[in-house]
């Protein structure tokens, strides 16, 4: 009897056992298919909505095909003519169609649905600086824009950027912030980003940041602050860090040079060198930057900005590897005579990547 009482308690487990595997598996299953669809509802709705932000495109053929686009500057379905081949998603057989997709879009603010395009630079070749808001990240970046056409999500000041798509934030303007370096014990190097210069730069060794305007590498700096590919400005950047006849340089550094701790530098540099090192105090000019010189003169300028001796270039605050200002013209290297830039030249151009 015993025997038989095993036997029947290990088939009931057994049958249960089964059945909990099956229901398992079955959950399992449902689970998959559920995900499946809530991914493709996703990204269908996703690309309707990036369908809707498009410009009207008719196509380079010649046909008339009459089709309905929605206007993202007056949130309105319109008609066009459609040339029959190539465009965009931003056509529809019907106004009908077209505002059943784009609805979402329809009666909304016209400066939400600004912020929520792309960055357009536009087919002119200028190189004008300017912010746009990401909307998927929710910040406020810079973009290089062309001079004519593009969009209006296009600003002229990080302020005005977070002022008009973000009105409701705490962010300080983390991008355009003053850097305001000080010295420090850290061993480790940050960056800063120059919004005159759309890229990212390694503070002087000895100094760190004291506002927000401060990242732990390069790139993350880079994908904070700027739609320029973050992989080739952070080359460029870090191609600028070298040894050179004085010792190492680093990126804008120009004659005079403004030290950081004058033992730290020499360690660093493990070698003696001309003078180069000056007080950088707002308000002088160096009267003389010859290299190997140990006489400057320094006058004062009432309330006026650092300035170098080549053109007025002005000399980097103590701690920062080069000047937020410069105009777009450059900086001249220590290491060998100034190369001047030809009139209206500018720095390579990072667009939208």
């Amino acid at each position: 009897l015993s025997r038989f009482v095993q036997k029947a308690a290990v088939i009931a487990l057994s049958r249960f056992f089964e059945k909990s595997l099956t229901m398992k598996r079955t959950s399992f299953i449902v689970l998959q298919i559920a995900c499946v669809f809530h991914v493709h509802g996703f990204l269908e709705n996703k690309t309707k909505m990036n369908a809707c932000m498009q410009a009207r495109d008719p196509g380079p053929c010649r046909a008339s095909v009459p089709s309905w686009y929605f206007d993202a500057y007056d949130l309105v379905c319109k008609p066009f003519i459609y040339g029959g081949c190539q465009g965009n998603s931003n056509r529809f057989e019907s106004k009908t169609a077209c505002e059943a997709t784009c609805s979402r879009f329809i009666g909304m603010k016209n400066t939400t649905a600004t912020c929520m395009k792309k960055p357009d630079s536009g087919p002119c070749r200028a190189y004008i600086l300017r912010w746009y808001y990401d909307h998927h990240h929710r910040v406020c970046k810079m973009f290089v824009y062309g001079g004519c056409q593009g969009n209006g999500n296009s600003f002229a000041t990080e302020e005005k950027c977070r002022a008009t798509c973000m009105p409701t934030s705490t962010d300080q303007g983390t991008c355009s912030a003053d850097p305001k370096p000080r010295p420090c014990t850290a061993r480790a190097q940050l960056w800063y980003f120059d919004h005159e210069e759309n890229l990212c730069l390694r503070f002087t060794p000895g100094f760190c940041g004291s506002t927000v305007n401060k990242f732990p590498t390069c790139r993350k700096c880079m994908m904070r602050c700027s739609s320029a590919d973050a992989h080739k400005a952070c080359s460029l950047a870090y191609k600028k860090i070298h040894y050179g006849k004085y010792g190492i340089k680093w990126p804008g550094e120009m004659e005079p040079r403004v030290r950081g701790p004058s033992s730290l530098m020499d360690n660093l540099n493990g070698m003696a060198k001309p003078s180069l090192g000056f007080s950088g105090d707002s308000g002088h000019v160096v009267g003389n930057t010859g290299l190997g010189s140990s006489n400057s003169n320094l006058s004062p300028i009432a309330g006026g900005p650092t300035k170098g001796a080549y053109g007025g270039l002005p000399v980097p605050a103590p701690g920062l590897t080069g000047p937020i200002s410069n105009n777009g013209q450059g900086r001249p290297n220590i290491g060998s005579s100034p190369s001047w830039p030809s009139p209206g030249a500018h720095p390579p151009r990072l667009g939208v990547s």
